[in-house]
């Protein structure tokens, strides 16, 4: 599918504290952050008083993600170039990198600049507010680089919103941009020699589907370290032949309640959807060479923060 920094509203319970109680809350909190920390799922930089950064590797099948359509290259140049630069990056080759003037300094994809919505058919759709957002979060992959911050790498595959989600817990619902798996190198297609590592945002699920949605995301890292750990990966179940694909948690699954669940249903962008009929015969999937050796560290997102498996999920 995502990051996080603003003002949001954490879901603690309030209750009136005593000194001694008031002088012991904070030594717990810190205790408890300083104890995440060293178990890999905060960041050291929470300890600081920093927004936390949770990482993990998210279950992510390189096969399931490739989308090697050199298209991507010359279809998103042109329409993308007013409200950004496209770069080479060491670690992805050519990105393209959104205007900071124009997104501010806070951008971070599937979070700022759009909401969650419903299409028809019950699958998650990001609904952007930006003048181009009918094309980076519904084609490519986002990654986070050294200096650039966030950079958007081409894809010529639609979807309602190229993320991955963590469910599980029972008031939260997780998301993070789906990693990418390969890169571009003079205009062809070259898998990355490892899947980095995400950085999953947390929102209460009463309030994932309000539009004011990074105002909901969770920043208190104790309640971000507690979700985490009882969470787990989202994954699509296999489907029969023949039958639609779920690619997003259903609302049982997201444990959405009823009366937060959106009573209308979404269309998808329609330039969104129209790029994806722009499309040649039917071919065959280019076969991907080995990235170069200089390439193959590649820059995990969230950059600094502990990366770290989430913990395995009881069946």
């Amino acid at each position: 599918m995502r990051p996080q920094k603003q003002n949001v509203e954490a879901p603690r319970v309030t209750r009136p504290l005593g000194r001694s109680h008031a002088s012991q809350e904070p030594r717990r909190a810190i205790v408890f952050i300083a104890a995440a920390a060293l178990m890999g799922l905060v960041s050291p930089s929470a300890l600081a008083g920093a927004p936390p950064e949770v990482s993990a590797q998210a279950s992510v099948s390189v096969g399931a993600y490739a989308d090697t359509d050199a298209r991507a290259l010359t279809d998103f140049r042109e329409p993308l170039a007013p409200y950004g630069v496209w770069v080479d990056d060491p670690t992805y080759g050519t990105v393209w990198v959104p205007n900071k003037v124009m997104v501010g300094t806070s951008f971070e994809p599937y979070q700022t600049g759009g909401h969650w919505a419903l299409t028809a058919g019950g699958e998650w759709l990001w609904v952007s507010t930006y003048a181009w957002g009918h094309i980076p979060f519904h084609y490519g992959r986002w990654a986070v680089t050294p200096g650039r911050g966030w950079v958007w790498i081409p894809g010529r595959r639609y979807a309602q919103a190229w993320v991955v989600w963590r469910v599980g817990d029972p008031e939260h619902v997780g998301w993070a941009p789906a990693p990418p798996t390969f890169l571009w190198r003079a205009g062809r297609a070259a898998r990355l020699a490892a899947v980095p590592s995400v950085t999953y945002v947390f929102a209460p699920n009463k309030y994932v589907f309000r539009e004011d949605l990074h105002a909901r995301v969770i920043h208190d890292p104790v309640v971000v370290t507690r979700v985490m750990a009882r969470s787990h990966d989202f994954r699509p179940a296999a489907a029969k032949p023949g039958a639609r694909v779920r690619v997003s948690p259903s609302l049982t699954v997201a444990r959405v309640p009823a009366y937060a669940a959106p009573r209308v249903r979404t269309e998808e962008d329609a330039r969104a959807t129209a790029l994806a009929t722009r499309r040649s015969a039917p071919h065959a999937a280019p076969v991907l060479r080995r990235a170069e050796r200089s390439t193959r560290g590649a820059a995990p997102a969230g950059a600094g923060a502990a990366h770290a498996k989430p913990p395995p999920h009881k069946h």
